[in-house]
């Protein structure tokens, strides 16, 4: 297994706006439509809550505007070559996520790479206190993950 690279961000605050967001964090379109919220039951959204439920936590829902703002995150770490929670100009895992129109108090991010399967990229971040902090916030009820070649990016927030 390749060592994981890991790190753990919160960022508060909350500003509302429907925008899409390109790879590299720049606003392309305005939308008029709410994103829908599905349950967490496969995927790593499935092993999420099952961490939660260990805890006594309630469930988690994905959010598919909260994964495409994952997923461009990851294509820009891999296009630009960096790995952290703030971009190279420096924007947050809380700004690119109220600038696609997430509208939260709270976001949080977890980072991740290597080459390793989703219950053993939740393990490695249930074994680092600042990633299992994030996974166990009371506040998150939501969720967006992707994956892009070894780049993942997890974020967590409050429901709006």
């Amino acid at each position: 297994m390749k060592k994981l690279l890991a790190a753990a961000g919160l960022s508060l605050l909350a500003a509302c706006q429907i925008v899409t967001i390109g790879p590299d964090g720049n606003v392309v379109a305005e939308a008029q439509e709410p994103v829908t919220i599905t349950p967490a039951t496969t995927g790593i959204g499935a092993l999420l809550v099952a961490e939660r439920r260990v805890q006594g936590l309630g469930p988690m829902e994905e959010s598919p505007l909260l994964s495409r703002v994952a997923e461009a995150h990851a294509k820009d770490m891999l296009a630009r070559g960096y790995f952290g929670h703030e971009n190279p100009e420096g924007q947050s895992a809380w700004q690119r996520g109220t600038a696609a129109g997430y509208c939260s108090f709270v976001i949080s991010e977890n980072l991740g790479a290597g080459d390793i399967s989703q219950a053993g990229m939740v393990a490695e971040w249930m074994a680092s206190s600042g990633h299992r902090k994030n996974i166990l916030d009371p506040r998150f009820a939501r969720y967006g993950f992707a994956r892009v070649e070894d780049y993942w990016v997890l974020m967590l927030a409050a429901a709006c």
